[in-house]
């Protein structure tokens, strides 16, 4: 699914079944069979995009003294100009609203690959 156009992909499932374990081995085999081009990106996933996201503004050496909207929007620019493939783990995504954090990773195409692992079904994916 992750070689597809399709950028984001849902694994779910009650808790507790492996969603979990099996996004680790699809990670680990990105990072052993790739070319180097390939960036992996696990995050567990808190209250809203941004603050999952803001998690790799150390990775993209985004200055800690801008603010964090500033920020946000920096991290967002980095994951479209990066040259590869990002594949973007979120792991147990639980948020009620998720449609505009949809919209914002399908415009992160075709750079970013986005696996979300989650105990509940999610509109739109």
């Amino acid at each position: 699914m992750l070689d597809k156009e399709k950028c984001v992909a849902l694994v779910r499932g009650l808790g507790g079944i492996g969603k979990t374990a099996v996004m680790q081995k699809v990670c680990d085999k990105i990072l052993n069979d790739g070319d180097g081009r390939n960036h992996v990106a696990w995050i567990t996933c808190g209250d809203s995009l941004k603050e999952d996201l803001l998690v790799l503004s150390d990775a993209f050496g985004i200055s800690k003294d801008i603010g964090r909207e500033e920020a946000y929007k920096a991290v967002l620019g980095k994951m479209k100009e990066i040259e590869g493939r990002l594949y973007l783990f979120l792991d147990d995504l639980s948020r009620d609203s998720v449609k505009k954090d949809l919209k914002t990773l399908n415009a992160l195409r075709p750079n970013v690959h986005v696996m979300i692992t989650s105990r509940r079904q999610i509109k739109g994916i």
